[in-house]
C-alpha cells in the first residue's frame, strides 16, 4: 500500500498540528525504507514518527531494528536535537518536506511515496546531502551534491478543482475513469469510489457522458477530496488480495474493518508491513539453507533407491547362475549362458585385458574360466557390497534429517524474534518525582516542580 496524494494532505495538515514545537531526541533505523523518529517536547508527552518509503505516520509502537538504514547515521549527526518546523506537501504530489531547524542550521527530509519511493537529506539550500538511492533518468537527476529537483508536475490540481476543469472529459475519447485518475493522478480505489457513488459507469467514453453525469462526477470527486483532506472520515481497513487503509468508505467497498481513524489504521498495516518483512528477512537465509537440505535428502533417497536396485538385478544375476548350472551350462561363456545374461540385462566384457560382467552399467570382476558357482558367489558379495552401501546412505540421510528439523525450528523461532513493543505515552508529571497521596492528590517534587 502506498498513500494517496489527497491522503497525504491529510496527513501533512494533521501531523503539522501534533508536531509543533517538538524535537527530534533519537532516531531509529528500522528497515532500509523505514526510519523511526522520536520526538520530544518539554510539556507533552513524547511522539514516535515513522518515515518510510510507502508513507508517514505516527506510530505506538517501536519495532526492533530489521536491517540496517544507509540514511541512519547521517540522519543522526545532522538533525539531533533540531525542532521540526514544518512539514508540507509539494502541490498534489505524493513528496513531503520535512524541515528541521536547530544551531543557525537548517536541514530537509524530503519523502517521495511514489514509485520505489526514495528518502533524502538536503541543507536550507536543497542540495542533497545524502539520499536512499541515486536517479539518473531523462527528465530527472538526483545525486550527493546535486540540487533536489521535483519530478515533472501534471494534471490538475485536486485540491482546487473547478467544474470548468471536467469541461475536457467532454471531449476526450478516453474511458472516464482512466480520463479522471490521470488527470487527477487518483489511485484506482478512488476513480472507481467516485463512479459507483455517482452511478455512472466508469468505462463509459467521456465524449459520451451528458452534462448531468460529468456535473454528477464533478460533485462526487470534490465531495470525497474534500472529506479525506478535512478530516471528516469514516476509516477501514480492506484486507482482500493486498491490505488496505482508506479514510473513508467508498461505496464499492463491501468487506472491510472500521478503525476509529485513519492514522491508526494506517500504523496497523503499514507496521504489519514491516515486520512481514522483516519476518522474510529472518527466515530468508535459513529457508535457503533448508532447501539445500531437502535437495540432499532427496538425492540421497534417490542414491538409496539406485543401490536398491543395483543390489537386486546383482542377486537375480547370482541366482541364475545356479540355475544354469542345473540346466547342464557349466562355463559363464557358453551361448546358452549368454542368452541368460541378456534377460537378466547382463553381459561379458573386456576391459584392458580384465574380464567383466556388467549389469546395469555395474561393471564386476570375475574369472571367466571359473565355476559358475564361484561366479556367483562373487555376484552374491558385490550385492552384499551394495547393501552395506545402503547402511552408510541411510546413516547420512538420518543425519541430514535432525539438520533440516533442527534448522525449521530454528526458522520458525526466528519468525517471532521481531520486537514490536507498544509505545507508551508518559505523564506530563512523570519527567518530575511523583506520586499520588492516599486520597487520590498528585504530589509532585523536584527542583522546578
Amino acid at each position: 500500500m502506498t498513500l494517496a496524494g489527497i491522503e497525504l494532505n491529510f496527513l501533512v495538515n494533521r501531523i503539522s498540528e501534533e508536531v509543533q514545537g517538538y524535537y527530534v531526541s533519537n532516531i531509529w533505523g528500522i528497515t532500509k525504507d523505514s526510519i523511526l523518529f522520536k520526538l520530544h517536547h518539554p510539556e507533552k508527552a513524547d511522539i514516535f514518527m515513522m518515515i518510510s518509503t510507502s508513507g508517514f505516520w505516527l506510530t505506538s509502537v517501536k519495532i526492533d531494528q530489521i536491517e540496517s538504514n544507509k540514511l541512519l547515521k547521517r540522519l543522526r549527526s545532522d538533525l539531533l536535537r533540531f525542532k521540526i518546523k514544518k512539514i508540507e506537501q509539494i502541490g498534489s504530489e505524493r513528496i513531503a518536506y520535512f524541515t528541521f531547524s536547530g544551531f543557525d542550521k537548517e536541514f530537509v527530509i524530503i519523502a517521495e511515496f511514489f514509485g520505489d519511493g526514495n528518502i533524502l537529506l538536503c541543507n536550507g539550500e536543497m542540495k542533497i546531502l545524502a539520499l536512499q538511492h541515486s536517479i539518473d533518468v531523462r527528465h530527472r537527476k538526483l545525486g550527493v551534491g546535486m540540487n533536489y529537483a521535483t519530478p515533472p508536475q501534471s494534471g490538475i490540481d485536486i485540491f482546487n478543482i473547478q467544474e470548468s476543469d471536467f469541461a475536457d472529459l467532454k471531449n476526450t475519447d478516453l474511458i472516464a475513469g482512466k480520463w479522471l485518475g490521470r488527470t487527477l493522478g487518483l489511485p484506482k480505489k478512488y476513480v472507481e469510489g467516485i463512479f459507483v457513488t455517482a452511478k455512472i459507469d466508469s468505462k463509459k467514453i467521456g465524449n459520451e457522458l451528458s452534462n448531468d453525469e460529468i456535473k454528477k462526477i464533478f460533485h462526487t470527486t470534490k465531495t470525497i477530496v474534500t472529506n479525506v483532506v478535512t478530516g471528516n472520515h469514516d476509516s477501514v481497513i480492506i484486507r482482500n488480495d493486498k491490505t488496505e487503509v482508506m479514510p473513508v468508505k467508498l461505496d464499492q467497498v463491501t468487506e472491510c474493518t472500521p478503525v476509529s481513524s485513519f492514522m491508526e489504521g494506517l500504523d496497523n498495516v503499514f507496521t504489519e508491513n514491516i515486520v512481514e518483512k522483516g519476518m522474510t528477512l529472518q527466515t530468508g537465509e535459513s529457508d535457503k539453507k533448508i532447501k539445500q537440505l531437502e535437495t540432499q535428502i532427496s538425492e540421497q533417497e534417490k542414491a538409496i533407491d539406485t543401490v536398491k536396485e543395483k543390489s537386486k538385478y546383482i542377486t537375480n544375476l547370482a541366482n541364475s547362475l545356479y540355475e544354469m548350472v542345473s540346466k547342464g551350462i557349466i562355463s559363464i561363456e557358453d551361448k546358452k549362458a549368454e542368452e541368460i545374461l541378456a534377460l537378466n540385462n547382463a553381459k561379458l566384457s573386456k576391459e584392458k585385458g580384465i574380464s567383466l560382467i556388467v549389469i546395469n552399467e555395474e561393471k564386476i570382476k570375475i574369472n571367466p574360466s571359473a565355476s559358475l558357482q564361484s561366479i556367483a558367489s562373487v555376484l552374491f558379495n558385490e550385492a552384499k557390497k551394495q547393501s552395506g552401501a545402503i547402511k552408510s546412505i541411510e546413516q547420512i540421510k538420518e543425519k541430514t534429517k535432525k539438520k533440516l528439523d533442527k534448522l525449521k525450528t530454528k526458522s520458525n523461532a526466528e519468525q517471532n524474534e521481531i520486537l514490536v513493543a507498544e509505545v507508551r505515552k508518559k505523564n506530563w508529571y512523570e519527567r518530575y518525582r511523583w506520586f499520588f497521596t492516599s486520597d487520590g492528590m498528585l504530589a509532585i517534587g523536584g527542583r522546578d516542580a
